[in-house]
């Protein structure tokens, strides 16, 4: 992926207050879980920083 000169990256919609309260591993990752929405089927487990 390319950069474009002078543009400005998104800004995290995430409010700092819930972003404060997640679990970081020692590694400072967070678990991110996908499911399926109706059968609450775990479809996938990645780790987000």
């Amino acid at each position: 992926m390319t950069s474009t000169p002078g543009a400005t990256p998104p800004a995290s919609s995430l409010d700092p207050a819930i972003a404060a309260r997640l679990k970081r591993g020692a590694d400072g990752l967070v678990p991110a879980i996908a499911q399926q929405y109706d059968t609450g089927e775990v479809l996938m487990l990645g780790w987000m920083d």
